[in-house]
């Protein structure tokens, strides 16, 4: 194998495969990347048996063949390298990798190809669908925040793929909040519904970065895996086995106590309030209330407070308001992490009573993205009027289990 190829375009494709490099294993060749002529392409490709990225970048081949080598030493020695074109080739003698440029000569000892795992496939039956692929990142940013972090319930630990005939829905929950995209689909698809872990769309979410392309969905009759492919990319993940909650369930319908609010701005006041949040053991709570206008006012009030040992803080935003006044306590980073994926445009909340959920839903998409979130209740000296130290959370309601979908 002998080829030449950009150091930008190596390290664009290093830097995207990588994610998919095992940092452990037994298998010495999972650490390894995968190096292969593809017609008049070098494709690059690691898996820690999980997931498997591939890459794909322009190159001048002269003889064809593959290797395997270091993941880390290789994306170092690259990184470190000029911007100008290498030379690589797989040395006649021994699994050798010779990598060249100007006056620096590299030699990186590897593992032959035919030991790296086998690429799975999707099958001729497979159930596929496309759309553009900034959309499809885009949506993924707008959800995953909210899958859980342990896996006590593992259907949870990943984002669902509910691909119907016009459109494809995306939702992450972890009992305590629930976040929901719709998108619509470039070519019909079939109803299908999968769950894709948290660290895969992750992967996918940095590999997405900048693509303008088309994106394929395809899943394979078994529904073992999924894949994800653009014109330079592939991504394949091992799905998670089970059923998923049903969603419909937990949103709530139109709030009594309703607000539209400048996204940006309440970013900013939720973020400022969140220095005061740090509690000993737990982050404090804070409050959300909305205010209606004052007789012969036209806008009411979102309010944001927080109080404890080391202070407390108090911001008053302008809002259009529907409804009695309301409040209730919330996870401050749960709040933190919808304002940050919608921080443009305008939000309506939407309040259910200090116990009941509250909703978020940017005002443009007209209920295509929803967030729920459970309420932490406050003490009861906490009010719309004077802030005081928040009462320790207790344990919060909990989205449907899978019994519960069962009966």
């Amino acid at each position: 194998m002998k080829l030449r190829c950009t150091q930008a375009a190596l390290k664009r494709g290093l830097d995207a495969v990588s994610l998919a490099v095992a940092e452990k294993s037994s298998l010495p060749v999972l650490a390894n990347v995968l190096l292969s002529t593809d017609h008049h392409e070098l494709r690059l490709a690691a898996t820690n048996l999980e997931i498997r990225v591939t890459h794909w970048l322009e190159a001048e081949v002269e003889t064809h063949g593959a290797i395997t080598v270091p993941a880390r030493l290789l994306s170092e020695i690259v990184n470190t390298l000029p911007k100008d074109t290498l030379v690589l080739e797989r040395l006649p003698h021994g699994e050798m990798l010779h990598l060249t440029v100007g006056p620096f000569t590299n030699r990186l000892c590897g593992i032959e190809a035919d030991s790296f795992p086998r690429q799975p496939t999707p099958g001729d039956l497979a159930i596929a669908t496309t759309m553009p692929a900034s959309v499809l990142r885009e949506a993924l940013s707008q959800v995953i925040f909210a899958t859980a972090k342990v896996d006590t319930r593992p259907i949870l630990t990943g984002v669902m793929f509910e691909i119907g005939a016009h459109d494809i829905r995306l939702a992450a929950a972890d009992t305590y909040r629930l976040a929901v995209r719709r998108v619509p689909l470039t070519q019909a698809g079939e109803a299908h519904t999968v769950v894709v872990p948290t660290w895969a769309c992750t992967s996918l979410i940095r590999i997405l970065h900048d693509c303008e392309s088309e994106i394929s969905i395809a899943v394979n009759p078994d529904a073992t895996h999924v894949f994800f492919h653009t014109a330079t990319s592939e991504v394949v993940s091992r799905l998670i086995d089970g059923r998923y909650p049903d969603i419909n369930r937990v949103i709530p319908g139109p709030g009594s106590t309703q607000a539209i609010v400048d996204a940006e701005a309440l970013f900013h006041t939720v973020r400022l309030a969140t220095y005061f949040t740090s509690g000993d053991a737990y982050p404090l709570p804070l409050q959300l209330a909305i205010c209606a206008a004052p007789q012969g006012e036209t806008h009411g009030q979102v309010m944001i407070q927080v109080a404890s040992p080391t202070g407390n803080n108090r911001s008053r935003l302008q809002a259009q308001v529907e409804g009695p006044d309301a409040a209730l306590g919330l996870n401050a980073s749960f709040l933190t992490d919808i304002l940050r994926a919608n921080r443009s445009g305008w939000l309506r909340i939407a309040l259910h009573g200090p116990d009941g959920p509250s909703v978020f839903c940017p005002e443009t998409l007209h209920g295509e993205q929803i967030h729920v979130v459970m309420p932490i209740p406050l003490s009861s000296s906490t009010s719309t009027k004077s802030p005081s130290v928040a009462t320790p959370p207790p344990a919060q309601t909990p989205a449907p289990s899978d019994e519960d979908d069962a009966a």
